[in-house]
């Protein structure tokens, strides 16, 4: 029968060029060499959701790369074949929007079916095309509290939508904040 594919995983991503890199262990080809993969890509808001009202593309992985993967989880390496795909080779890939994937493997007998969705195992699958974030306010000394001797209180401006995240849902918890500070020494 026709080849068995695997749901991709998103490895990778590209701010600058809205891009993701995705990866799947090879298909089962039953015997025959598999001669080609397509990759579906679908903007989406909720992964289960099979009627997507978003915009899609099939695109024949032209540049897709045998690798070893070594995940940490497994003591062997394994093969895996990876592609990216970005805004050159699908100029609709927006700013600020949800995509998933699904991979269908060609060979000499016939099609597979396609996989499942890249979000559907529960593995971070699903691709945002973020831009760059804005600036974030820049921490001030809070003076309403009462701190004790050796503490000062740090507040900021709370990020309030994607647009200043980059894509992000502030809400979902993804935004982290990066504080670095040095002590003064006294003289």
């Amino acid at each position: 029968g026709a080849p068995f594919t695997r749901a991709p995983v998103q490895v990778g991503g590209d701010i600058d060029g809205c891009g993701f890199t995705w990866r799947w262990e090879p298909a089962l080809d039953r015997g025959r060499v598999v001669e080609k993969y397509i990759i579906k890509l679908e903007e989406y808001t909720k992964c289960d959701d099979n009627n997507s009202s978003g915009a899609s593309i099939e695109l024949e992985l032209a540049r897709a790369q045998l690798t070893w993967v070594r995940d940490g989880m497994s003591k062997e390496p394994y093969l895996a074949i990876q592609a990216t795909v970005n805004s050159s080779d699908w100029p609709e890939l927006t700013s600020g929007n949800k995509y998933r994937a699904a991979i269908r493997a060609v060979n000499a007998i016939g099609d597979s079916a396609w996989s499942e969705w890249s979000c559907a195992s529960g593995q971070p699958g699903f691709g945002f095309c973020l831009s760059s974030p804005h600036l974030p306010s820049p921490p001030r000394r809070e003076s309403l509290r009462f701190t004790s001797p050796g503490e000062i209180r740090l507040v900021w401006d709370a990020v309030q939508s994607a647009n200043d995240t980059g894509g992000d849902d502030p809400m979902e918890l993804q935004v982290t904040y990066d504080i670095w500070g040095r002590p003064e020494v006294p003289h």
